[in-house]
């Protein structure tokens, strides 16, 4: 199999050479210094003694190596910063091969620091393990032996996805996962699992941009992991082939969705989503109990009690917006209407209030958390005695929560 070494050079060429001879790599990087009289890199091309350098031990070829001096070799960032970008480099240059990084020799800085770059990049590590004879010095010429950094830059990835995962910052979390595909190493099993995860993502992702279908088709591959959201989803996704069409449950996907944004402290949207919602419950009472259609009414449907109002108020056609559809709802005797005319009509106004002041809509103070707080106590509340007036049973669309997730990574 075809590999690439990067290797950190000290003051002894036998760890190296060892290491070289039993990688046999198709390209060798070497991170040397060049301080003081020739430093490491001197190594290279003659031993201490003057007799044959690594290059010449290890047999390898003019074109078959590349080294690259660390400015400064104790200097941990400086290090660290250098031998990322040439072995992320090099990746690219070398695409689908093995990738191993030999920290034997070097400062203990430069251990340090390619250690870390190959954490970062996914590479395997390598030691040269030598017989210890004694708690100072190990003896002998020694093996490398391969370890590899994958378990902790997993633990890392988890880490970096939860945060943005209990923000439902979907779509930043699937950037960094799919950021570890670009630069990491994995073995198909584990790959195969994080394509799980990013699916996931991507589908929760689509949910809360209302692409019913596309989040459907990519969680649904993760069926197991959220059953109760694809129960929710699949028949909005069945609807949402002809464009959205009003049904209660997508009641229910508003609040969700105004609560992902409130997580992401995105409040004036979230409150903007929430009156939204109060607006579509009385939109979709109306066409489906009664063939109205808020955008286009039918005057001969509406109550004669409303009808001139509305028609005067009428341009090409008439149209009712929140309290207006509430207000037909009351005069139709229908109980969502009843119950915002006997004591909820007030409140609303709260609400309404709320969504004028939002910066995106009428204001000059964007809202926030306790706008918020208020809004999802007052629409909450008024969903929930709505749809139980009419018989209505919401779910409560949910993502999984992290702990399934996090059991779909690779251990």
């Amino acid at each position: 199999m075809r590999r690439v070494l990067a290797v950190t050079v000290g003051g002894k060429a036998e760890p190296v050479v060892t290491s070289l001879q039993s990688h046999r790599p198709s390209f060798a990087l070497f991170f040397v210094t060049d301080k003081p009289r020739g430093g490491s890199q001197a190594l290279l091309e003659r031993g201490p003694d003057g007799g044959a350098g690594i290059l010449a031990l290890a047999g390898l070829p003019p074109g078959s190596y590349r080294d690259v001096v660390l400015d400064h070799p104790d200097d941990f960032a400086s290090c660290y910063r250098t031998m990322r970008t040439e072995m992320k480099r090099l990746q690219a240059e070398f695409e689908g091969v093995e990738l191993i990084a030999d920290y034997t020799g070097g400062t203990k800085t430069m251990t340090a620091a390619l250690a870390a770059a190959a954490f970062r990049l996914g590479w395997r590590l390598s030691l040269v393990e030598s017989p210890r004879t004694d708690l100072e010095h190990a003896r002998g010429a020694g093996m490398p032996v391969v370890q590899s950094p994958v378990p902790l830059v997993l633990d890392e990835l988890k880490g970096r996805v939860k945060l943005l995962y209990e923000r439902r910052n979907y779509e930043g979390a699937a950037e960094v996962l799919k950021e570890t595909f670009r630069d990491l190493s994995l073995p198909p099993a584990d790959r195969q699992a994080l394509v799980l995860v990013l699916n996931l993502l991507r589908g929760l992702d689509h949910w809360v941009r209302f692409d019913y279908a596309r989040a459907y088709n990519l969680l649904k591959n993760c069926g197991a992991a959220c059953p109760e959201l694809l129960r929710h989803l699949a028949p909005l996704t069945k609807s949402a082939k002809a464009g959205i069409q009003p049904t209660y449950e997508l009641v229910a996907d508003l609040e969700a969705n105004a609560d992902a944004q409130a997580a992401q402290g995105r409040y004036e949207d979230a409150v903007l989503r929430l009156y939204r919602a109060v607006e579509l419950l009385a939109q979709v009472r109306l066409l489906l109990q009664y063939e109205l259609d808020t955008g286009d009414l039918d005057l001969a449907k509406v109550p004669v009690s409303l009808r001139t109002e509305l028609a005067d108020r009428a341009g090409k056609k008439a149209t009712a917006g929140l309290f207006d559809a509430y207000r037909i709802l009351a005069d139709l005797g229908d109980p969502l209407g009843k119950l915002f005319a006997d004591g909820w009509a007030d409140r609303i106004k709260d609400l309404l209030l709320l969504r004028n002041n939002a910066f995106m809509e009428h204001g000059f103070r964007p809202l926030g958390q306790e706008d918020w707080q208020r809004a999802w106590a007052l629409a909450r509340r008024f969903i929930a005695e709505g749809t139980a007036a009419i018989g209505e049973e919401l779910s409560d669309p949910r993502p999984p929560a992290w702990e399934v997730v996090e059991a779909l990574f690779p251990s």
